[in-house]
């Protein structure tokens, strides 16, 4: 029998951005994205542009990927909630509560592209101006790239440092790191 994980690992999602120009695509897990343009489309956006479809283009991703997910889930006979509202315990009440409202940002190494994104439903994306014309169209694919990846990585960190504080798995690295997040919020 093939588990959840399983099946989870071997989807493939495929979405294109709102003009059409740009393909995303999920293969084994939300970790991974690939995009690509159409071919000669790059240089004739500019960055305000590229920004918007880019965002829309990872919530779309986002979207298909959790549905297919879901799905796999109604197969198997399982249950899940996301609804704060509907959920069984104090603990699970504060924990989906947060989690709606976790909010991850990630850059490429050089700050070209930038991507924040709340509970990877909602993205916005920034790239800086004069980007489309310096920088050529696989080097911008691999900046966006980045950024997106560490975005992902980032809110499963949080999302395992959530479920440490509501649920007590003791993992004292995961505990601090919260802590240590916390209080740089709170700085700010």
């Amino acid at each position: 029998m093939v588990s959840i994980a399983e099946r989870a690992a071997s989807m493939t999602i495929s979405v294109v951005s709102p003009d059409n120009q740009i393909r995303g695509v999920l293969k084994g897990g939300f970790t991974n994205p690939q995009l690509q343009f159409r071919p000669g489309c790059y240089p004739y956006y500019d960055e305000r542009t590229l920004e918007h479809q880019l965002a829309s283009l990872a919530k779309l991703m986002y979207t298909g990927y959790q549905r297919g997910y879901n799905q796999i889930i109604d197969e198997a006979g399982g249950t899940r909630t996301v609804d704060p509202r509907m959920a069984g315990s104090i603990a699970d009440i504060g924990y989906l509560t947060e989690l709606r409202q976790l909010t991850v940002q990630g850059a490429s190494r050089d700050n070209i592209v930038r991507v924040r994104s709340l509970a990877l439903m909602d993205w916005k994306v920034r790239i800086a101006d004069g980007t489309v014309q310096a920088v050529e169209e696989e080097r911008f694919l691999q900046y966006a790239l980045e950024a997106a990846r560490t975005v992902v990585q980032e809110f499963q960190y949080e999302r395992i440092a959530l479920v440490d504080e509501y649920y007590g798995l003791g993992n004292p690295e995961f505990t601090a790191y919260r802590k240590k997040r916390q209080a740089a919020e709170q700085a700010n």
